[in-house]
């Protein structure tokens, strides 16, 4: 965002419009000329480099607050140390002490000798002990690096915190936008109050704007104005907001922006999403689920669910073999919250959720919720052992269900060998329907050995090669594996193992411990 005194906006009746720069020759060499400025100040601080583009503001014919404003957002792409030989709150601290133990200054000679007296007890001169002591001061941080910035990104960048600072004024906002998934994120991790519904295909959101909020308004306020990249991510996007308007917000007026009209101003920035959650709950949940090996993927924030005419945003889905399991977190929150919580639950259909819910949280609403809901209870951390239960019960589903679908299909293996695991997602089944189904079960021209399929042609090869091989003399385990590979083997232990062969590990060097026959 801007400076407030820095907003420049269009009014026309009722309407009200951010006066965003076309990027045109002109603009594209303003913003080049402010580069320049900082380019050109390594080593200064960040009062030398405001007066440097005052003296440009005077040199141009632009408002003040374009050249300003300008500034202001490449200079969030710089880099500013504090530069100072002893820490300025050490500093401080000395010297106000000093003061203390000898009567405050009243001339320049008794400032003097505090100075100095602080100087010496730090072991620095008085000039260190002065350019230390208000170092810290946003003015006085140094730049030392200046990152690179195309100026026609600059210019998008400035409209785009010039569409913040306007909206920092707004009561609510109404939005549409084919980035859904990056916006729901965006209004949970950023905790926004929101509305959603749902009507067809298209979602309705009404976000409610600093101005409604009766506390901490700066602050939302700021999370507000995140919300911006989000939505202007996409292709299409429209928003509408009243924004409160004149010297005391006397009067509202209304701001009508889309992606058509607009989104030429506006850089589309869709940035890697970096995983984030929303509570220690959350976070330590998914760190402790990962650690194991379920075969389940567990994703942050899928998306919407459709809840009747309303939407619900899960905190988590599990996924294996195209089934989904959600996850819903209820932390604490309010009476009212919860009601609309459970609501929304019971208007899910067909979806396979489970609630784990705080022990705060329990109350008559949880035995009234629909079978397909999973109720876990939790009180600092949602337990491990009922939900891998759930997901169990929907492993042997997932897995009868395949060993249904296997009967029904043939099965051709066109390689030499492959493993179970790697022709089941060949399949698209469960490996272990898949070890079920093949379990005992005659093939043609390959055989089960363990967990790998084999055909008998390689099997063959393998024995004539280990045979003639072995008379030679010892066999090392390495060798022995690279055999198996030229017959196009995987899985050379498996295959070593069917055919009667062990390796003896008396040394854990495979170049040095041997195969050895197994007496039949």
């Amino acid at each position: 965002m801007l400076p407030t005194s820095l907003l420049l906006v269009r009014r026309s009746a009722d309407r009200i419009q951010p006066l965003f720069l076309e990027t045109t020759a002109e603009t594209s060499e303003l913003a080049e000329q402010v580069k320049k400025v900082f380019a050109s100040s390594i080593g200064k601080s960040k009062r030398d480099i405001r007066e440097h583009l005052h003296r440009l503001e005077e040199d141009t014919d632009w408002d003040f607050r374009v050249v300003r404003g300008l500034g202001s957002v490449f200079e969030r792409r710089c880099v500013f140390e504090q530069v100072a030989p002893v820490s300025p709150m050490t500093a401080r601290e000395t010297v106000f002490m000093t003061s203390a133990s000898q009567g405050l200054p009243t001339n320049s000679e008794a400032r003097a000798m505090v100075l100095q007296r602080a100087a010496q007890a730090l072991h620095v001169t008085v000039e260190d002990l002065e350019s230390s002591l208000y170092a810290d001061l946003d003015d006085n941080l140094y730049l030392s690096a200046v990152n690179a910035l195309p100026a026609t990104r600059l210019i998008g960048d400035y409209n785009v915190s010039l569409l913040q600072t306007l909206l920092f004024r707004a009561s609510r906002l109404d939005l549409t936008t084919d980035n859904w998934k990056g916006v729901f994120r965006a209004l949970r991790g950023l905790g926004l109050m929101y509305t959603a519904t749902r009507r067809d295909d298209a979602y309705s959101v009404t976000v409610e704007g600093p101005l409604s909020v009766v506390r901490q308004t700066t602050r939302y306020g700021a999370r507000f104005a995140r919300l911006v990249p989000s939505v202007i991510a996409s292709e299409k996007w429209s928003i509408e907001a009243e924004i409160s308007d004149g010297p005391r917000g006397g009067r509202t007026r209304h701001l009508r922006l889309d992606s058509q009209t607009h989104g030429q101003y506006l850089p589309r920035d869709i940035s890697d999403h970096v995983e984030s959650f929303d509570s220690d709950v959350e976070q330590d949940f998914a760190n402790r689920f990962r650690r194991l090996d379920t075969g389940w993927e567990l994703v942050r924030e899928p998306g919407p669910l459709q809840a009747g005419e309303a939407v619900m945003l899960p905190d988590f889905v599990f996924r294996r073999h195209g089934v989904e399991v959600y996850l819903e977190i209820v932390g604490f929150w309010t009476p009212e919250y919860l009601a609309r919580k459970w609501e929304k639950v019971r208007h899910l259909e067909g979806v396979d959720i489970i609630l784990a819910v705080d022990e705060a949280n329990i109350c008559d609403e949880l035995a009234s919720l629909p079978q397909h809901v999973s109720v876990v209870l939790y009180k600092r951390e949602v337990p491990l052992a009922p939900v891998l239960a759930r997901l169990r019960e929907r492993d042997e589903q997932i897995r009868r269900e395949h060993t249904s679908r296997l009967s029904a299909i043939p099965i051709e293996i066109r390689v030499p060998s492959i493993t179970v695991d790697a022709l089941a997602r060949e399949l698209d089944v469960d490996p272990d329907a898949l070890r079920e189904h093949l379990r005992g079960k005659e093939l043609a021209d390959h055989v089960l050995a363990v967990d790998t399929i084999v055909a008998k042609s390689v099997l063959s090869c393998v024995s004539a090669k280990m045979t003639e091989r072995m008379r030679r003399g010892p066999l090392t385990v390495a060798d022995a594996f690279e055999l198996v590979k030229e017959c196009g083997g995987v899985s050379p232990e498996r295959i070593l193992n069917h055919l009667g062969y062990i390796a003896d590990w008396s040394s854990l060097d495979m170049s040095e411990a041997l195969i050895v026959k197994v007496d039949q």
